[in-house]
Parts: C-alpha cells; sequence; structure tokens
C-alpha cells in the first residue's frame, strides 16, 4: 500500500528516522511530494502530475494546505521555494515557529522585488479561501482515504465532504508554536538563533505526530488534539540545546 503526500516544510522529507513522515512504517511506499516554502498552486500541481500519470486506488494519500497567500507561480523555471515571499519584505511574523525557510540571501528577490510588493498588496487572505475550498473539492473527488492537514489556519466550508475525506481541524503551527514556552510574548529570538524547518516540531511531538496520523486513517476520523503533543519545551535559556536541528538541512 502506497501513501502519496503533498504539501509544503510540514510535509517536506527529511532522511532523519524520527521524522514523521518516515514513521508511517504500515506503508510498502510513501512516495513525498511536499516542498518547504511552496504554494498551495505548487501543490495541486503535483497532484495534478500523479494523477493523470501515476494514481492508483488503493493510495492513501496526504494533503497539507499551507498559506494562501503565497506566490501563485508555477514553472519550471521558477523555485518553489521562492513562494514564501512575506520572509523577505517588511512583514512582522511574531508568533514564533513560522516558516522562516526561505532563502533571502539570493539576487531572486532584489531582481523581483517589486513583483513581490505587488502580490502582497492584492492579497487577502480571507478572499484566498477559494484555494482551500478548490483543494477540497478536488479531493473530495476520490474514493481513497485523505487526510487534509491545515498549516496554518483553521478551515470551515460548507461543501460536504465523503467520510473518507479527513479534514483536521487542528491548525499545524498550534502545535508548534505550543512547544514554546512563554509564546504569547515576543518569541522573535528564535529566529536566526534556531532552525525548526524539520516539519517545525521537536522528535517527540513527531511521533505523537505519526500516531494520531495513523489513527485517522484506521476509523476515518479526526483525533488531532492540541493538549496530546507536548508543551512549554523551548525557551530562551534552553534553546541552545536544539541547535542540533539545523544539521538536519544544512
Amino acid at each position: 500500500m502506497r501513501l502519496i503526500i503533498f504539501g509544503d516544510s510540514y510535509a517536506e522529507p527529511f532522511s532523519a528516522d524520527w521524522v514523521w513522515t518516515n514513521q508511517l512504517t504500515q506503508f510498502d511506499t510513501v512516495i513525498n511530494n511536499a516542498l518547504g516554502g511552496s504554494s498551495i498552486e505548487y501543490s495541486i500541481s503535483k497532484f495534478y502530475e500523479y494523477f493523470e500519470n501515476d494514481y492508483q486506488k488503493t493510495d492513501k494519500i496526504i494533503f497539507t494546505l499551507t498559506d494562501s497567500c503565497r506566490a501563485s507561480i508555477v514553472h519550471e523555471d521558477y523555485d518553489p521555494n521562492y513562494s514564501a515571499y512575506v520572509n523577505v519584505l517588511d512583514v512582522k511574523q511574531t508568533t514564533g515557529r513560522d516558516d522562516k525557510g526561505t532563502n533571502i540571501n539570493g539576487d531572486h528577490y532584489k531582481d523581483y522585488l517589486e513583483y513581490y510588493k505587488t502580490v502582497l498588496r492584492y492579497t487577502n487572505p480571507i478572499t484566498n479561501y477559494y484555494k482551500y475550498f478548490m483543494v477540497l473539492s478536488m479531493l473530495n473527488n476520490l474514493d481513497n482515504d485523505v487526510i487534509v492537514l491545515p498549516c496554518f489556519e483553521k478551515f470551515i466550508s460548507k461543501i460536504k465532504l465523503k467520510e473518507n475525506i479527513i479534514l483536521i481541524q487542528l491548525p499545524l503551527i498550534e502545535i508548534c508554536k505550543a512547544e514554546v514556552t512563554d509564546r504569547h510574548h515576543d518569541v522573535s529570538w528564535i529566529f536566526p538563533n534556531l532552525d525548526f524547518r524539520p516539519n517545525h516540531m521537536l522528535p517527540d511531538n513527531h511521533n505523537i505526530f505519526a500516531n494520531t496520523i495513523t489513527k485517522c486513517f484506521e476509523d476515518k476520523q479526526d483525533h488531532f488534539n492540541l493538549q496530546d503533543f507536548k508543551q512549554n519545551i523551548i525557551s530562551k535559556h534552553n534553546a541552545h540545546k536544539f541547535m542540533w536541528m539545523k544539521k538536519l538541512f544544512l
């Protein structure tokens, strides 16, 4: 049985055994199309390629719903990671475990800065909910078991989902933020002191995450509860202990 994954940094592959996507050993094959910093449009394009060329009725599918405001370009000459353009603009992020993976040191943003400013100017998160609706409508045509994971915000729609489509209510960023002590105050010290790119969770929560995914597939119910995950782990005083995580993706 195969597991097919689509999404952004919350699902992208890493080689460490403790990463949640590597703990789903009930699957014979895991095909991971997720890429950090990428847009919903990129994930849809990868799903289209999969559906037209490699789709199997027995596949299980995981689809993470990333930030709907990312740049929508999908092209062979465009690095999908550039979609997370807010990291290079004057947009204050104070929630702590935000996606900070975009490479801001290259020339791309310097060359196309006005484009990204224009995209931000005409971007409305509420208006962009249609993108979430579009993904759910697309997946709702399948008979495969599908888990849909919202990354940054809860999405509620009037669309009637089939029983095999499991829409998780807990945004994944809430799991990540909850690991930070005193998270309701300024936690800007986290970046660049640490980079939690490996799916934005510490190893213990990866294990809980993988077990929860398994439960969701078993009975087609949403088993994600923030209280089940470990919280208040990281502080200014112990942050240096987690520097080893950087080695996973340097």
